[in-house]
């Protein structure tokens, strides 16, 4: 059975068309190359000889379940020699294994039927523009939807697709050399509307697609004839930071569905508490200490908590320098912010959960080695007046220290419906973290001492 094409160009170019569960173990043959002064013109197939003349047409319908039974190519004399370049093309959508079998997961999780599930991938290192397609009228995806990225290289790559590549739009986004994707977020509308589907496990297209640089440069691409709020639909959004990068991106769609997700590259030796699996397992970390642009370490020095009804959607840390890192959604919910003492350092963070979400955020803190006191925190929205942090509604707290030798006494102190949470060995609370699919998997960030 033919699963797989995949040509290959005197340029050193190559493009392959194969359904992502016959990427891992596919079986390539290659077939006779064109003789010399011919260049390929077309492909030849046989079909099995499988005839079915139960048709009310009076001629034979092939059935074509079979597949081809032999497959060639088709060339011809040609004038000129086409010689191979010497020039070499850096191949920006090589897929490891490993992230083969994430998107195959990936896939089932979000309920992509069937066998017909294909996986585009691109670097994100080095990239020069990135552009966007939006659907097209009695296509498989209408003018509201973004359906595709082309990503644009510095260096002798060629351009890059993710997705389905319809309709260009005229809005781009243009980097200089030493400028990268530090975040990509993605909104989502479902047309699943099954009572036991929650997110991230929906069938979704995706409406638009913010990036932002290292730079501050950023660019939302969203369909013309888009909805031009946000709210109600499905938020993912992926973040690069301290000793983070995102280095490729994959876009996973059939038919009808599409999942768009960032490939985060860390190079700190860092643990993540509590740990996820596939797909879950990439994860958006605020730090209480980061670099400045000439690389002195900075303290937050305030955090910004952002709401939707009694839930927490975002979260910010800000530094001295003015610099602001989101994780989640901020651009459509209410806001309040708390500042850091000065000369602190956070020893315990807190969690409140409640209906699948974060209804609530505390951190204790210390300074010279004193007792530490509760200094921020929040668990009921400000503008929602009939909400109090004594009517808010939670199920249980999770609790995380600043290294082991706090864990005993927060044992003690923490409520019944608490889980402490014990810190790695050798190692020391650095951030917190919240999930690029569900924000609501949350949890602290330690590193090696």
């Amino acid at each position: 059975m033919l699963t797989d094409v995949k040509i290959f160009t005197n340029y050193g170019r190559a493009a392959s068309f194969i359904p992502l569960q016959y990427r891992i173990h596919q079986s390539l043959k290659s077939l006779p190359i064109p003789p010399p002064g011919h260049s390929t013109t077309g492909f030849t197939a046989a079909e099995r000889g499988n005839w079915n003349r139960s048709s009310s047409f009076n001629h034979p319908l092939q059935d074509l379940s079979d597949g081809f039974s032999r497959i060639g190519i088709q060339s011809q004399p040609c004038g000129d020699t086409l010689a191979p370049t010497e020039t070499p093309n850096y191949d920006s959508g090589i897929v490891s294994d490993d992230q083969l079998r994430d998107d195959e997961t990936f896939a089932h999780l979000i309920r992509i039927p069937g066998d017909n599930v294909y996986q585009t991938y691109a670097s994100l290192k080095n990239v020069h523009r990135i552009k966007a397609s939006i659907g097209v009228q009695g296509r498989s995806r209408s003018p509201r939807c973004i359906t595709g990225l082309k990503i644009e290289y510095f260096d002798n790559r060629s351009p890059s697709v993710v997705g389905q590549w319809m309709d260009e739009m005229e809005l781009l986004l243009e980097l200089s050399s030493d400028e990268t994707v530090r975040s990509l977020s993605i909104w989502l509308t479902s047309f699943d509307f099954s009572h036991d589907s929650q997110p991230p496990f929906r069938m979704c297209r995706v409406t638009a697609i913010h990036i932002e640089t290292t730079l501050s440069r950023e660019v939302t691409f969203r369909a013309p004839s888009g909805n031009s709020k946000f709210n109600g639909q499905e938020f993912n959004r992926y973040l690069g930071g301290f000793g983070e990068e995102l280095t490729a991106i994959s876009w996973v769609f059939d038919g009808r569905c599409d999942r768009v997700r960032a490939i985060i590259s860390i190079h700190r030796p860092l643990i993540i508490l509590p740990a996820y699996s596939v797909p879950f397992y990439h994860s958006q970390r605020l730090y209480f200490f980061v670099p400045d642009s000439s690389g002195c370490v900075q303290p937050a020095v305030a955090i910004q908590v952002f709401w939707r009804g009694s839930s927490i959607i975002g979260i910010a840390f800000v530094y001295p320098s003015g610099q602001v890192v989101r994780a989640g959604e901020s651009e459509t919910a209410s806001q309040e912010t708390f500042t850091f003492p000065s000369d602190s350092r956070v020893v315990s963070l807190s969690f409140l959960h409640g209906k699948g979400t974060i209804r609530g955020i505390k951190f204790e803190m210390e300074s010279d080695g004193q007792q530490a006191i509760p200094c921020i925190e929040t668990s009921a929205n400000p503008t929602d007046k009939s909400a109090s942090a004594d009517t808010i509604e939670w199920e249980k707290s999770t609790i995380w220290c600043k290294n082991a030798g706090y864990m005993e006494s927060y044992e003690r102190r923490a409520p019944g419906t608490a889980h402490v949470y014990k810190p790695p060995p050798e190692s020391e609370l650095v951030g917190i973290f919240v999930g690029c699919l569900l924000f609501s998997h949350c949890g602290g960030v330690y590193e090696r001492e």
